[in-house]
């Protein structure tokens, strides 16, 4: 009970579990699976975690976040606005992204407010609706920005709609097609490519006295830069090496992957990706290289752990789908390719020396 005491949130973890325990296998288990299923599902757990559509691996985070401990905090797009509930051990949901419909609002802070959530179940244990047994919801936004505008305009429609429940006894007409209407034909699907007229390189306004708004210079890069400069990165590589996997762009998700073949370790694989991804500032962009590393288990996280502890493996390791790896990141403004495909050869003949020794393996991760 000494929350001073070093192993006070591991007991209270275990605690947690043998009370919830039901709950747990309804939730995360209904099939019943067996060890190595379930270990391969709560392997690697840290205290945050995030998700975005370019991750496969959905269905583990939300199964982890739906465990008491790690990961306490879950940073995700609306990835997760429908197909998996997060209410088991999730009380707080911060919308720092808001649609304009709230309907699709209450969508995403559905997957906390279900029956068993933490909150319900408080408030049939404590049997009071009190601050601390409801469901806490923020919308966060920036003074003096066009959140400002977004939040007004979501409040006021969510308002609407709960207005709308007390008069719905006055509404006769419940909205149903009528029978009486004669249908003659179908209007077909508009087979158009869509482009908004708001866009940088195709917006033309006008103020009311009929002169043409002036445009200001973009900040950071558009899309063409980036593919750009993929392709100037992609032939560097190219000429870097030998490969089992010739180095192929993906302009969709704004990533190189490839496969080297490294000679002086005997042929082994040196599986490796390059992602343009937006920096925490605005306008700027990241060049992050990774080399893949192994599939998680259990003995490869003992093994793992045990070179940390002893300071032998000091790489910081992240999560690339089912995959373990190694990288560094780029600023994208003046960016020294050069040097990038250096670094990515020795990032690679690195965690494969890593791979063999921690794991004795040799991953096949493309193909």
């Amino acid at each position: 009970t000494d929350e001073n005491n070093c192993f006070y949130d591991a007991v209270k973890e275990i605690k947690t579990i043998i009370n919830d325990y039901e709950l747990l296998c309804a939730v995360n288990f209904p099939e019943k699976e067996n060890q190595r299923e379930i270990e391969n599902k709560l392997i690697f757990q840290s205290p945050i975690k995030g998700m975005s559509g370019i991750k496969k691996n959905k269905g583990k985070v939300a199964t982890q976040f739906r465990m008491p401990g790690y990961p306490f905090v879950l940073v995700t797009t609306d990835i997760y606005r429908e197909g998996e509930d997060l209410h088991t051990y999730c009380q707080n949901i911060y919308h720092y992204g808001i649609a304009w419909n709230c309907s699709d609002m209450e969508q995403r802070t559905g997957r906390i407010d279900r029956i068993n959530s933490l909150s319900n179940r408080k408030m049939i244990n404590l049997q009071r609706k009190g601050f601390d047994e409801k469901l806490h919801v923020f919308y966060p936004y920036l003074e003096k920005t066009l959140e400002v505008n977004q939040v007004n305009k979501l409040f006021t429609s969510m308002n609407q709609f709960v207005q709308a429940f007390d008069i719905v006894d006055s509404i006769n007409e419940d909205g149903l097609a009528s029978t009486k209407s004669a249908i003659e034909e179908i209007p077909k699907e508009l087979d158009i490519y869509m482009k908004s007229k708001f866009e940088h390189d195709s917006f033309k306004g006008y103020l009311d006295n009929g002169n043409t708004l002036k445009l200001n210079s973009l900040i950071g890069y558009n899309r063409t830069d980036i593919e750009e400069c993929l392709k100037k990165i992609n032939l560097r590589i190219q000429t870097s090496g030998q490969f089992h996997l010739e180095p192929q762009i993906n302009f969709e998700d704004f990533k190189i992957i490839g496969d080297y073949n490294l000679q002086k370790r005997k042929y082994r694989r040196g599986p490796f990706r390059i992602l343009i991804k937006t920096d925490i500032y605005p306008g700027k962009f990241t060049i992050e290289i990774s080399s893949y590393l192994f599939k998680a288990s259990t003995k490869i996280q003992k093994a793992y752990n045990e070179n940390i502890i002893n300071g032998i493996f000091t790489r910081r390791m992240f999560d690339i789908d089912d995959y373990h790896a190694i990288g560094q990141n780029y600023s994208m403004d003046n960016i020294n390719i050069d040097k990038l495909t250096e670094d990515l050869l020795l990032l690679v003949n690195d965690s494969d020396e890593w791979e063999e020794k921690i794991s004795g393996l040799d991953s096949i991760v493309f193909g």
